[in-house]
């Protein structure tokens, strides 16, 4: 750790897994953020990556405050941001994913949002977008760039209060919350190991305690992650298969309140609209179909003049029908590393 006599006003948080790369590239943007430098600290937590990514984080970190930890054990990301959110030393807390690269002032909005709201509880959510590169040459880029609250926004795709998201915006990979608040809803859900729901729940548990959440334009950031068709299914089908269980877990009826619904057996209870509507959807979402609609998808996905976001609605919801009818605990899908 870097020596420091002050206390810092950030402690950011950076959850990493065997992307030395992606991570000395996230950790060179901190280096260059327009807040002054003994105002945040930064935290990288290895989660026992097969080598060592001390080397990878101090690369990029200049003249930064930066401490290493590594995990003797993979716990997956809540653990990991759990054991940086302990070792934090300010009242505010930021979380960035090690494949997110912070704009310069990513951390002065933050920081600015909270001074300015100094009197309530608040989580702000930062304005993450993919590059316009990648984006221009990947359809399915495209459509997951258009699926961040600030791009749906602007498009007129999404009727949001910023000021007041629903729970489920909270994005713990561009966000920032006071550490009083985390502490006080018992933190990230270490029992969440596999991709997705950790944010969704801790949005939940932060919401249910009275902590606002908004949207905060000004803190801009890029996902530098590597968009496939096959990784994205798997990230969708483990987020159905352990994700929405869990959440399910938490939160008694939390699917009925989505557009899940209509991919969970009919039940009894269901009245004839809803139990119609979801044997439809289901016979649509065939794997023989859903198997063709992933061909398509990557055999366009360098053709701009063919970009169809209903294709890929479709293949999410029936990526989403084949995870939740796996049984919970399976084989990790997600596979991480360059």
């Amino acid at each position: 750790m870097s020596a420091t006599t002050t206390t810092p006003r950030i402690s950011v948080v950076v959850a990493a897994f065997n992307r030395p790369t992606v991570l000395t590239r996230c950790v060179a943007a901190l280096a260059t953020q327009t807040l002054d430098p003994a105002a945040f600290e930064v935290i990288v937590v290895d989660d026992c990556s097969p080598m060592p990514l001390e080397a990878a984080a101090r690369a990029g970190a200049g003249a930064l405050a930066l401490t290493v930890i590594r995990r003797e054990a993979n716990g997956g990301q809540s653990a990991a941001r759990n054991t940086g959110i302990r070792d934090g030393r300010a009242q505010l807390l930021a979380f960035l994913d090690d494949d997110i690269v912070a704009a310069p002032g990513y951390l002065a909005a933050h920081l600015t949002a909270h001074e300015r709201h100094a009197d309530e509880r608040l989580a702000f959510i930062g304005n993450l977008g993919f590059p316009a590169d990648a984006r221009r040459t990947s359809n399915y880029v495209r459509y997951l760039h258009s699926r961040y609250v600030g791009t749906r926004v602007a498009a007129g795709h999404l009727a949001l209060d910023l000021e007041h998201l629903p729970s489920q915006y909270f994005g713990a990979g561009i966000s920032s919350v006071r550490a009083e608040d985390l502490h006080a809803v018992g933190l990230f859900d270490e029992g969440v190991r596999y991709y997705g729901a950790e944010d969704h729940i801790l949005g939940h548990r932060l919401q249910d305690a009275g902590v606002r959440l908004a949207f905060v334009g000004d803190a801009l950031a890029e996902h530098h992650d590597t968009v496939t068709v096959p990784r994205y299914r798997s990230k969708m089908m483990e987020f159905a298969r352990e994700g929405l269980r869990a959440l399910e877990s938490h939160f008694p009826g939390f699917i009925s309140r989505t557009a899940f619904r209509y991919l969970v057996p009919v039940m009894p209870g269901d009245g004839p609209a809803l139990a119609l509507r979801k044997r439809v959807v289901q016979a649509a979402l065939h794997p023989a179909v859903v198997g063709l609609i992933e061909r398509w998808a990557q055999a366009t996905d360098g053709a701009p003049a063919l970009y169809v976001p209903a294709v890929y609605r479709a293949l999410n919801a029936g990526w989403a029908l084949a995870g939740l009818r796996d049984a919970a605990g399976g084989e990790r899908l997600v596979q991480y590393g360059d």
